[in-house]
Formats: structure tokens, sequence, C-alpha cells
């Protein structure tokens, strides 16, 4: 479980790190990368969306979960105020553990260096 001041809630968060975010994909998800500079005293905070495309609300529930899971291991990676949202994909369904944990690290790190490439 993702603590509660690194969880993403608003739409309008949402929003915004998907709209000016960067991206970056994989054939599971989608990582929305958004940098905020003005909030560099916040912690970094993530969102994760699982459409019914993925499934019922049972498979998206435990995506979700495993999703959160990964990217627990990913916080301290990030800078203070960065903005994450994981989109899950339909094959994310059907993917094991260490394929969406290696999918995260890949899509992050390539949506990091994007955005430390455009500072």
């Amino acid at each position: 479980m993702l603590a509660g001041v690194n969880r993403l809630r608003s739409a309008g968060d949402f929003r915004m790190c998907s709209r000016y975010g960067v991206k970056a994909g994989s054939g599971t998800l989608l990582v929305y990368y958004y940098r905020r500079l003005s909030h560099a005293e916040d912690p970094p905070r993530i969102g994760i969306i699982a459409s019914k495309k993925v499934g019922n609300a049972v498979i998206r529930n435990h995506v979700k979960r495993r999703l959160r899971h990964i990217i627990r291991e990913h916080i301290s990676e990030l800078h203070d105020g960065d903005l994450v949202v994981i989109r899950a994909l339909p094959q994310a369904a059907s993917a094991s553990f260490a394929q969406l944990s290696g999918a995260v690290h890949s899509c992050l790190s390539r949506a990091q260096k994007k955005v430390e490439d455009r500072i």
C-alpha cells in the first residue's frame, strides 16, 4: 500500500500529469511523468488507472495492487514534487509480476530521462 502522502487523488492532478507530462510506454502499461518545480517541497505522488478494458473489478484491483507494490520500491528514485500516473493496458491482466515490474522500471527510467533532457 502506498502512504497517503504519496497517493495522487485529485482529478486535476491526474489530468495535468497525463496531459502535460512525459509519456513512456510498454505493451502492458503507460507511465506519465510530470515534474513540478514550483512544488519541490511536496513529496512525490503516484496514481494508478485501470479501465474496464483491463478486465472485471477483481482483475483490475489485482493489477492495481501489484502496481502499487511495485511502485513502492521506486518512490525513493523520484524527486520531490513529481507526479506519476501509471495506466494499465489490457495486457497487464495476463502479465506476470516480473513482467509488470520490469515494465514499470523501464518506463519510469525512460520517462525520467526524458524529463531530465527537457530541463
